[in-house]
């Protein structure tokens, strides 16, 4: 028995009541707020001046797109059989408060950036001593990664040198705020980076990378 997404199967055997109960939770894409805006503006002509200067500065363009959106959902797990299923999927248990701090990087001598508190979770208990836990009560999706921020800009002019040939000039600038894009943390309570984030792209794949600058000149004839 498979997810209605075609993932992995329910976290509980299909034979106990209610056994979707873990996994009627959030899509592995589902972003709760997205903010995307492009814009373009032609930069205001200077009509008086030195006629190099109105040279100079009169001509451009410049274009933009500017993405914000919410975290990916996080499903932690707890990387135990404890429930006896062996398929590998036991969630852990969330003590209902205090899951988002920085207390993974605790001791940690290497540069960390910590995102879950590990004293919020804990592994599932044997499903013998407690049914009611034994596979966690972690609803899939329930959590929030770090949140995306990106701006990409660009200044252009187009030079005319005859009437069929002209030279564009650009300047492109990709993260230009130089925003730090952090990746998603570790989300299995069994691996030493659970709680910290380790890089900078996220389990969706998107790319966090520094800001990046080119120039490029273009001649048309």
């Amino acid at each position: 028995m498979t997810s209605a997404g075609g993932g992995n199967s329910y976290v509980i055997p299909v034979y106990e009541q209610n056994y979707k109960r873990l996994d009627h939770g959030a899509s592995d894409f589902d972003h709760r707020n997205v903010i995307v805006a492009s814009y373009v503006w032609t930069l205001p002509t200077l009509h008086e001046g030195p006629s190099a200067l109105k040279f100079l500065a009169n001509g451009w363009l410049t274009t933009g797109v500017v993405q914000m959106r919410s975290g990916d959902p996080l499903t932690i797990t707890s990387g135990t059989n404890n429930s006896g299923t062996s398929l590998g999927r036991d969630r852990a248990v969330y003590s209902g408060s205090g899951a988002y701090g920085s207390s993974a990087c605790n001791g940690v001598a290497t540069a960390c950036h910590g995102y879950f508190v590990p004293t919020a979770f804990s592994a599932n208990p044997a499903f013998a001593s407690n049914p009611g836990l034994g596979y966690g009560n972690v609803v899939k999706g329930s959590f929030v990664g770090p949140r995306y921020t990106d701006w990409d800009t660009s200044l252009h002019r187009v030079f005319k040198i005859t009437e069929r040939a002209n030279l564009q000039l650009r300047a492109e600038y990709f993260n230009v705020v130089n925003q730090t894009n952090f990746g998603d943390p570790g989300t299995s309570l069994s691996s030493n980076s659970f709680g910290r984030v380790t890089g900078t792209t996220s389990d969706n794949g998107f790319t966090n990378d520094p800001r990046i600058a080119q120039l490029a000149l273009k001649l048309s004839f």
